[in-house]
């Protein structure tokens, strides 16, 4: 599994690998159904069958019937490192575009996209100072999380709450 730092998120992740593996898929981007903000960020085309077959502006294999807002998580299994074109020495890197794309071109390529609904995935997109200052001021929900605080046997915890005068 390969995250993006710049987001906070959260689905069932061991839903999203079951499907990979089912699919004996090569990579799996996981997508958001955000018409508003797919516009805005760029997004991944899919086939009636979930493969990819666009990256953003960047390649187009046609035959797509719906697309979503990619929000930076991707499965790979380890076979796709070994299907990974040589080192072009070129010096930038993006791996959609350098690796997934070549991937694609090839007949019934085992890459797929995983479409979510916002009730399903929460993003927030944190890549900005004015971002992350929201997204820690007002926290989104985050139902997948555990509510269990988690600690090592016998450590002391306590609450690291500012009083409301700090605020």
């Amino acid at each position: 599994v390969v995250l993006a730092g710049d987001m906070l998120i959260d689905f069932d992740l061991r839903d999203l690998i079951r499907k990979h593996l089912e699919r004996q898929a090569l990579g799996t981007l996981l997508l958001l159904d955000d018409p508003v903000r797919k516009r805005q960020f760029g997004s991944i085309g899919l086939s009636s069958s979930g493969r990819v077959r666009r990256i953003a502006n960047r390649l187009d294999l046609e035959q797509e019937s719906s697309s979503g807002l990619f929000v930076g998580l991707r499965v790979f299994s380890p076979t796709l490192f070994e299907a990974l074109p040589p080192d072009s020495g070129a010096g930038s890197f993006e791996d959609l575009t350098d690796w997934i794309g070549p991937i694609l071109s090839r007949p019934d390529s085992p890459v797929y996209g995983e479409m979510l609904t916002p009730a399903e995935l929460q993003w927030v997109p944190i890549g900005t100072p004015e971002e992350y200052l929201a997204a820690n001021l007002d926290p989104p929900a985050a139902p997948y999380l555990s509510t269990t605080p988690l600690a090592a046997p016998g450590a002391k915890t306590q609450s690291c709450s500012p009083p409301h005068s700090e605020l």
